[in-house]
């Protein structure tokens, strides 16, 4: 039996399958858990810049060599699914300025080091190298056929995705065109899932966007008709009636990522301002971490308005920090300040606690039955 069944199972029985970011050890152990707790799969979607390959600098989470045993050894019941999230040209960190044959090369060290270290799914997105759908379907092409070089076909699946995350929807004549170029293209029936825009956006600590229901039903019976599985990105911070509408639409799957980064990232300056209510004088160290974060500006790439309002300073470098902080989890003064708590109690279990409990609540909406 093929080990993506368990997948094709769980979709074909109408549940949705959650596809999780892993913006730390603790989002990514909180979705192991419950994966095995609960005996259901789970996708975890690490991006370029969150796990990358050694020679390319590594990620902000943990080296791809690194990353799929760490998993795989916490992964008991073999629940958990690896996939390449936003694999492609222009997709890894500080490649925006490289010319395209450059950072054509960086994407295949990157694809190379995924399928060597035994990814189980490979997104194709080349979305960022320009405007034109026929350069991103071209590229896509050249991406699959290097990936389908390097591996045993059975080994891996594919998903496609051709469109730059933004607020425009989905046009149905480009999605058409998608399905038939993903036909002629597919050496096999190993490409599985195609991404479609229905209206979410991702900006700060909200979705601006809002799903369009009848879109959505076309594309999920275009994607069936092409016997493809249709999947919807850019899912954080919808309720649950949302998320239960998706599933019950028909949605195989949806990646939610940044919002759990953002609820680590203040669970821990919650921690941080209790034990200093607790007289442990750690305010200091509080202040250190939203500086930290704050300083980085990785916050800016998801601002609405980089210069909005706030009632006063300390404000708006909360607000800001909240977006940026899972980026600097790994900073060595962030990683001291972290040790000072871990030393007094499980500081660790707390923040994955505080993943998993936002998590169970997608599972729920997405149709599973999930253990108290």
């Amino acid at each position: 039996m093929s080990k993506f069944q368990k997948l094709y199972d769980a979709i074909n029985s109408g549940k949705t399958i959650l596809c999780v970011g892993p913006m730390s050890k603790n989002c990514t152990d909180a979705a192991i858990e419950l994966a095995n707790e609960n005996q259901i799969p789970i996708i975890l979607i690490p991006s370029r810049r969150q796990v990358e390959c050694k020679s390319l600098g590594g990620g902000y989470v943990m080296n791809t060599e690194d990353f799929v045993p760490y998993v795989r050894t916490r992964d008991k019941g073999s629940y958990i699914f690896i996939e390449r999230d936003h694999g492609g040209v222009y997709q890894g960190t500080n490649e925006s300025k490289l010319d395209l044959e450059k950072a054509t090369e960086n994407t295949m060290k990157s694809y190379f080091a995924d399928v060597d270290c035994g990814f189980d799914i490979i997104e194709l997105d080349c979305s960022l190298i320009n405007k034109d759908l026929n350069s991103v379907l071209l590229h896509n092409r050249l991406m699959y056929q290097f990936c389908e070089d390097i591996t045993e076909s059975e080994h891996i699946i594919y998903e496609f995705e051709f469109e730059e995350h933004s607020t425009k929807k989905t046009d149905i004549k480009d999605f058409k065109n998608v399905l038939d170029f993903i036909s002629k293209t597919k050496r096999n029936d190993n490409t599985k899932f195609v991404v479609g825009n229905v209206g979410l956006y991702v900006r700060e600590t909200e979705n601006v966007g809002k799903v369009d229901f009848d879109l959505l039903k076309e594309l999920v019976d275009l994607s069936e008709g092409a016997g493809l599985y249709f999947k919807a990105h850019n899912c954080d911070y919808i309720d649950t009636e949302t998320a239960s509408k998706m599933n019950k639409a028909g949605v195989a799957a949806i990646n939610i990522a940044p919002e759990f980064g953002v609820i680590e990232t203040r669970a821990l300056g919650a921690e941080l301002l209790l034990n200093d209510l607790n007289n442990e004088n750690l305010l200091s160290e509080f202040i250190k971490f939203v500086n930290i974060a704050f300083e980085s500006n990785k916050w800016k790439k998801w601002m609405i308005d980089e210069n909005k309002s706030f009632g006063n300073e300390n404000e708006r470098k909360g607000y800001m920090s909240a977006i940026a902080g899972h980026y600097v989890f790994n900073h060595p003064e962030v990683i001291e300040i972290k040790r000072k708590l871990q030393e007094k109690y499980d500081l660790d279990s707390a923040l994955k606690n505080a993943v998993k409990d936002k998590i169970k609540e997608y599972l729920v909406a997405l149709g599973w039955k999930i253990n108290v």
